[in-house]
C-alpha cells in the first residue's frame, strides 16, 4: 500500500516571497503566470508589470486567447476595500474585460462584493477573486497552489445577453450543451477546468498559454481539436508536430482517433481536429457524445503532450491526469 503524506497550507508566503513585489515580478514570468491560467481554466499572456494607469499602476498586465487585456492585482494581506476600489480603477483605465484579484485571504464581505460584480455586470467584464497558498507534502518543497474563491458565471451572462438579442434557440441549444459538458467533465475529471462557452458556440480548456483544447458544436457534427497559436512562446510548436505526423497518427490510430491537420498559414494559430457527426438536440445521444469528447480530450493531451515535450508541465498542473497515463515517461 503506498504511504501517504500529510497535507500543510500554514507556510506563510514571505518565506518564498520577500514581499509583494517579489511575487509580482515571480508571477509576471510567462511560465509562472501559466499556473494561475491553467488553474483558473484560462489562456493568459504577460504584457507588463507595474503597468501605469493614470497616477497608479496595476501590477500585471496580460492578454488572454482573443487578445483583450487582463488585469491582475496581487494582495499580501487579507482583502480590503483599497484594493477593491483599485481592481475597479485599473480594469476602467486598460480597457479589460478579465480581472483577477489575488490575495492570501478572503473577507466574506469581499466574496459578496465580487459576486455582486459578476451577477450585474455583462459578458464584458469577469472578475475572480482567487487565495494564493503554499502546500507541502510532510518537509517537501513549497508549491503555490491558487484557490479560486469567486467567479464569474460567464454561462449564465452570455444565455442572458443572446436571448434579450433575440438570438436563435439553435444558438442557446449550442451553449447550453457546451455548459453541461463543461459541469461533465469536472465531475468526471476535476484536472480539466474548461471555460465558460462563449457565444460562438465554443468552449476552450486551457492546457497552458498558446495551447488549449477547443470543442466547437455546428448543426450536424461536433469537433474537438488542438489549438496552437503561431506566434510568441509557442511559435513553430504546430510544425513541430507536423515533423511528426506519421508517428502521431499511429499513436492516435490505435486509440480510434483520425485527425484533420488545419496549418492555418494566414492565421495566427493552427489546429488538428477531430470530428464525428452528431445531433445535439437528441438528448439520447447526450451521455454518448459527452463521453466520446472526455475521452477524445484525454487521448490528445496524452499524445500531443508528449510529442511536445510538455508532460512534466501536465503532471506537475493536472496531477490526476496520471489516472489516464499522462505524466508518465
Amino acid at each position: 500500500m503506498v504511504k501517504l503524506g500529510n497535507l500543510d497550507n500554514s507556510t506563510p508566503l514571505n518565506k518564498v516571497w520577500d514581499n509583494e513585489p517579489g511575487f509580482t515580478k515571480w508571477l509576471a514570468k510567462a511560465a509562472n503566470l501559466d499556473l494561475l491560467a491553467v488553474a483558473l481554466g484560462l489562456d493568459l499572456t504577460p504584457i507588463n508589470h507595474e503597468e501605469p494607469v493614470g497616477d497608479f499602476a496595476a501590477d500585471i498586465l496580460a492578454k488572454d486567447s482573443d487578445g483583450d487585456p487582463v488585469v491582475i492585482e496581487n494582495q499580501f494581506t487579507a482583502t480590503d476595500h483599497k484594493h477593491l476600489g483599485q481592481i475597479i480603477t485599473y480594469a476602467a483605465g486598460l480597457g479589460a474585460k478579465t480581472i483577477i484579484w489575488l490575495v492570501s485571504n478572503s473577507r466574506a464581505e469581499h466574496i459578496q462584493a465580487v459576486d455582486w460584480l459578476n451577477q450585474t455586470t455583462t459578458s464584458a467584464a469577469n472578475y475572480w477573486l482567487v487565495e494564493v497558498e503554499l502546500l507541502c507534502i510532510d518537509d517537501s518543497n513549497p508549491a503555490p497552489h491558487f484557490k479560486v474563491v469567486a467567479q464569474p458565471n460567464t454561462q449564465t451572462k452570455t444565455i442572458r445577453e443572446t436571448t434579450a438579442q433575440g438570438d436563435s434557440a439553435w444558438l442557446l441549444a449550442k451553449l447550453k450543451f457546451l455548459a453541461d459538458f463543461a459541469d461533465y467533465t469536472r465531475i468526471q475529471f476535476d484536472a480539466f477546468k474548461p471555460q465558460k462557452p462563449a457565444r460562438p458556440g465554443r468552449l476552450n480548456i486551457t492546457i497552458k498559454s498558446g495551447i488549449k483544447l477547443m470543442i466547437v458544436v455546428k448543426e450536424s457534427e461536433v469537433t474537438i481539436g488542438l489549438w496552437i497559436r503561431n506566434q510568441g512562446p509557442t511559435a513553430g510548436l504546430y510544425q513541430r508536430l507536423e515533423a511528426n505526423r506519421e508517428s502521431i497518427e499511429k499513436e492516435l490510430s490505435q486509440l480510434g482517433i483520425k485527425p484533420e491537420w488545419q496549418p492555418r498559414p494566414d492565421q495566427n494559430e493552427s489546429m488538428v481536429v477531430v470530428s464525428r457527426p452528431a445531433n445535439i438536440e437528441d438528448q439520447a445521444q447526450r451521455d454518448e457524445l459527452f463521453t466520446w469528447l472526455h475521452e477524445t480530450a484525454l487521448n490528445l493531451v496524452k499524445v500531443f503532450g508528449k510529442h511536445l515535450k510538455i508532460q512534466k508541465f501536465l503532471a506537475s498542473v493536472f496531477g490526476g491526469l496520471s489516472k489516464a497515463g499522462i505524466g508518465k515517461e
